[in-house]
Order: C-alpha cells, then structure tokens, then sequence
C-alpha cells in the first residue's frame, strides 16, 4: 500500500516511467477494479454513455496541498498489451499525435475537448471485469493546478 505494509489490495500507482510530479505529457496511473467504487471500480462505468456523459470531470490531489482538475474525454477498452497506451516512449509530447489519434478513433466513449500534444494528458487504468488482460482506461487533460484550502 502507500505506506509500504503489505495489502491485499495493492494501492493507486502511476507508472515508474513517469515523473512524478505530472509533468509529462502522459501520465498514466493504474488501480485495481474493486467493488463498490473502491480504487478505480467506477472507471469500467465510463464505457457506459450515460454515465460517461453524467460525468465530465475529476480532481488530482498532490500532496502539498495543489489540486487539478481533470477534463475527462474518452474511454478506451483495450489489454495489457497495448503497446502504444503502455509504452514509455508516448510520453514525449512529439509522439502525442499518434496517442491522441490512436484515443480517438479506438474509444468506446469521446467527447471532443480540442485537446492538443500540448496539454498534459492522464490515463487511469484498471482491469476490465471479465477479462483476465482487459484493461478500461480513462483519459483525461490536466487543467491548471490550485492550491486546495485544507480544513
């Protein structure tokens, strides 16, 4: 888990291959599909068309205090082989074209945002339900960070 103990569950992650603090192009974080929402259990929801059209935003908490909110865009199916959603090299903001064109054309669920290879783009990626190497990922496009007024 975060803290380091050991956990049934596992815990949120984003990919070894990504700085940090979100500032590459795409960053991509894994979870587990869980029950009852836990961890990343609503993301399979989104191939869904009503509940990908109800639900058009999302939040990233740093953990200094900084948030950003996410413009959700597309729901791609897909497996864990996916050599252009998984790949390290589609980080670079020159090999966004093929991603965002990939994204498009492949989603089960798009809505068009006028995103760009410059914006910083987020994938949240979990197990599909029935498959033992399907994957549902989320994509969304980071907006500008604000500090968050913690109470």
């Amino acid at each position: 888990d975060v803290f380091g103990e050991f956990s049934f569950s596992g815990s949120i992650f984003l990919d070894y291959r990504n700085a940090c603090d979100f500032t590459d192009s795409y960053s991509i974080i894994y979870g587990h599909h869980m029950e009852y929402g836990a961890m990343f259990g609503d993301v399979v929801r989104f191939t869904d068309r009503t509940y990908f059209e109800k639900h058009q935003t999302g939040r990233l908490f740093y953990p200094d205090g900084r948030s950003a909110e996410i413009t959700l865009y597309a729901c791609l199916q897909t497996d864990a082989y996916d050599r252009l959603v998984y790949r390290p090299e589609v980080r670079k903001q020159k090999n966004m074209p093929e991603l965002l064109a990939y994204i498009q054309k492949e989603a089960v669920q798009y809505r068009d945002i006028g995103i760009t290879r410059q914006d910083r783009l987020i994938g949240l990626s979990t197990c599909a339900e029935a498959e033992t190497n399907g994957r549902v990922i989320l994509f969304g496009r980071l907006e500008k960070e604000k500090q968050v007024n913690q109470t």
